[in-house]
C-alpha cells in the first residue's frame, strides 16, 4: 500500500471538502458526511485502480482504504471546528 499516496488523495478531498462546504454552505453534520463520502469515493477509487481486486483479499483493502480516506478528512474537519 502506497501510503504517499493515499496521502494526496486525504489530501484532495479535504480540499475538495473545504470548496464545496463553502459553496454549498455547509456546517456540522452535513458537512462531516460530505467529507464522509468524498473520502470513501476518493479513496475506493483510487485502490481499485492500483489494486484491481479478482479477490477477497484485494477488495478487503479496498474497503480498508476507502474507509482510511474516509474517516481521516472528517476526523481532521472535526478536530478542526
Amino acid at each position: 500500500m502506497e501510503f504517499v499516496n493515499i496521502g494526496i488523495v486525504v489530501t484532495v478531498v479535504v480540499g475538495l471538502t473545504q470548496w464545496l462546504k463553502e459553496r454549498m454552505k455547509l456546517e456540522g453534520r452535513p458537512a462531516e458526511a460530505l467529507s464522509f463520502a468524498l473520502g470513501a469515493l476518493f479513496g475506493g477509487v483510487y485502490q481499485y485502480s492500483v489494486t484491481q481486486p479478482a479477490e477477497l483479499t484485494a477488495w478487503l483493502s479496498v474497503v480498508f482504504v476507502a474507509l482510511l480516506t474516509a474517516l481521516v478528512p472528517s476526523g481532521i474537519y472535526k478536530f478542526g471546528s
